[in-house]
């Protein structure tokens, strides 16, 4: 489980599955600022490659994106992760 905010206030949250998947989120637009704007994640929770013997890094890690874009569409803004 994933949840997502956007300059601090909560946007929505997520289930993410095992594997390369994508997920979108339509998030109201009057969570957007003008300029730059702050997403994040928090996660239910992390571990490490080594844990698994994968290799040797020891951080905890939840996901990887290949990709993040933010979009409007028809006056609601959607988040879309790869």
């Amino acid at each position: 489980m994933v949840e997502v905010a956007l300059n601090g206030v909560p946007a929505g949250r997520l289930l993410v599955e095992k594997g390369w998947r994508e997920y979108e989120m339509k998030v109201s637009k009057n969570l957007i600022r003008p300029g730059s704007n702050e997403i994040r994640f928090r996660f239910a929770y992390a571990e490490s490659p080594w844990a698994y013997g994968i290799n040797q890094d020891r951080r905890a890690l939840s996901v990887a994106f290949a990709s993040l874009e933010a979009l409007v569409d028809d006056g609601t803004e959607s988040l879309k992760a790869r």
